[in-house]
């Protein structure tokens, strides 16, 4: 049987549609799975029985990238998964068998950054360059619209 962690830690709004929706659809598969998420979202989802759940605080910008950059990685590995399903798209790990979910545009969208503030349009910089780190770490990147895959490649990831 195959373990299967989703890491929904670091989500919101439609990610949380797309994580019931992969829930309502994973009783059809012989699966062992497992999902990360924080204190916000967990009664916000409905577990199907079976499904084990580690619930993590949310933090602040510094602590989500600690997570992406080490901490994710060693607590995955404590769950001896075989693949990991990333809700948010980044994915940092060269040893984890990984699918990105790409679905925030926002870090690909100059004309709408020019709208926040400075720190903000820093901040959506510094993701933009995780995802696309993420997307050649993975070994499948799920683009829920024909926009999102025409912006990946447009940002010089392959098809293939």
């Amino acid at each position: 049987m195959i373990k299967v962690v989703i890491d929904a830690r670091y989500i919101a709004g439609g990610a949380i549609t797309h994580l019931k929706g992969i829930l309502t659809s994973v009783r059809t598969f012989n699966l062992n799975l497992a999902v990360i998420c924080n204190e916000k979202n967990v009664d916000k989802i409905k577990l199907p029985i079976g499904v084990k759940c580690s619930v993590l605080q949310s933090g602040g910008l510094l602590e989500k990238v600690c997570w992406y950059l080490v901490t994710r990685k060693k607590f995955i590995k404590t769950l001896n998964c075989d693949l990991l399903i990333a809700l948010s798209g980044i994915n940092l790990s060269k040893d984890l068998t990984v699918v990105s979910i790409f679905q925030n545009m926002l870090p690909f969208d100059q004309i709408a950054l020019s709208k926040y503030s400075f720190l903000k349009r820093i901040k959506w910089q510094l993701f933009k360059v995780l995802h696309k780190i993420s997307f050649h770490r993975s070994e499948i990147v799920f683009c829920l619209s024909d926009l999102a895959r025409r912006s990946l490649l447009m940002e010089g990831l392959s098809e293939s």
